[in-house]
């Protein structure tokens, strides 16, 4: 695991895949399969790792307080969030007519839940200073994203080159 100091000079924990990437590719080295999804992983995620679920959540939630207080709501400070207009990400079709308010307490619904893309898909929708505020943790939790969908890749070929055997 790797550490990486933030802004406010606290320790952020990542996941390092350097070296796990370059195992795979050694051990896929003929497969083009495997190599595509290894070279499609993001070259920062690759260098610096990705943070993990913990970290993650953490920077949300700075994220969703600054938001929130720029959008000038004091009602989380009082406790009184809103209810969430959707309670899964499958039922999160679009965003039409949800204020940033309502796109912010439903990120914080997805992400309390472990739905990063739920999260994601709600903070791109903000505009203007929401979305200045959210930018960074959005592409942070982009890599989680794309680096989670790489491995399920390569552990579903793994699986069914696995299984192509014993049959």
């Amino acid at each position: 695991m790797l550490f990486n100091f933030n802004v406010d000079g606290k320790v952020d924990r990542r996941i390092e895949l350097a070296e796990p990437l370059e195992r795979c590719a050694r051990a896929g080295e003929e497969n083009t399969f495997v190599q595509a999804i290894i070279h499609g992983v993001p070259p920062r995620a690759a260098h610096r790792g990705i943070l993990n679920m913990t970290t993650l959540e953490k920077r949300f939630d700075k994220v969703f307080k600054e938001t929130y207080k720029a959008l000038g709501m004091a009602s989380y400070y009082l406790g009184v969030l809103p209810p969430a207009k959707y309670q899964r990400e499958c039922d999160f079709e679009h965003a039409d007519g949800m204020s940033s308010k309502e796109l912010l307490v439903q990120a914080k619904h997805f992400v309390d839940r472990q739905c990063i893309s739920g999260a994601v898909r709600c903070l791109v929708q903000l505009e203007g200073l929401p979305r200045t505020l959210a930018q960074d943790w959005i592409e942070e939790a982009r890599l989680v994203l794309e680096c989670r969908q790489a491995a399920e890749a390569l552990y579903s070929y793994a699986n069914s080159k696995g299984m192509g055997t014993i049959f």
